[in-house]
């Protein structure tokens, strides 16, 4: 299990790769969701996720998600194992569907 450090000026974590359940970007930040709580740090989308050694869709520019992580897909969101649920457009809810059906077949 690979760690990660996710640092601002007020705070420095790490956390376990695996912990990590999607992460999105917010104006300049990027916010890292766990099940334990939130992080963020001043970076690009694409530098987080190259740090990140676990499997990630990116549904769109600003949202990344956990294959791992997801619970079920519906039609309008993906449930994730915090219970944390996310929505979408349709274009994005079809890759991210399609990606975790390809992630599961191929585990």
């Amino acid at each position: 299990m690979g760690m990660m450090r996710v640092e601002n000026r007020f705070r420095t974590a790490y956390i376990a790769c695996s912990d990590v359940s999607y992460v999105e970007q917010a104006n300049r930040k990027i916010v890292v969701h766990t099940a334990f709580g939130e992080y963020w740090e001043y970076c690009s989308m694409e530098s987080m996720l190259m740090r990140l050694d676990i499997s990630m869709h990116r549904c769109h520019h600003s949202l990344a998600v956990n294959m791992d992580a997801i619970v079920s897909v519906s039609k309008q969101s993906v449930e994730l194992f915090d219970g944390n649920t996310l929505s979408m457009c349709h274009e994005a809810m079809w890759r991210t569907k399609k990606a975790w059906k390809n992630h599961i077949m191929n585990k």
